[in-house]
């Protein structure tokens, strides 16, 4: 959410994490509560965000809220090629520790149809 500061707070370092890792198969998928798409807008654009966004305006009595099974924000969760969820709510600086130890273990790229 652009008005939650853990979440404006973690913008640097996942842009030095996506930089670093998206070339090697990482891929961010973000969920943004905002109310205001206008305002949500405005600060992917004024912060160069280069990872899908995804809107969903109901802000917080979003039932995506619910799905994700937790309401604390920001949340994450790291999730496979086949989109099994591997951790969820990781600390940031493991996300490339993760990243790393799964895409160590594949033999071959795998490729989500």
């Amino acid at each position: 959410m652009s008005w939650n500061k853990d979440s404006r707070n973690d913008i640097k370092q996942l842009t030095e994490i996506y930089k670093e890792l998206h070339p090697k198969g990482l891929e961010i998928v973000a969920v943004a509560f905002d109310r205001s798409k206008e305002q949500w807008q405005e600060f992917v654009s004024a912060n160069h965000l280069p990872w899908i966004q995804i809107h969903d305006s109901k802000g917080i009595k979003s039932q995506n809220i619910e799905r994700f099974g937790n309401t604390n924000l920001p949340y994450y969760f790291l999730a496979g090629p086949d989109l099994n969820i591997i951790e969820r709510n990781p600390p940031i600086e493991s996300i490339p520790i993760y990243h790393n130890d799964y895409m160590g273990r594949q033999q071959k790229p795998v490729i989500a149809k």
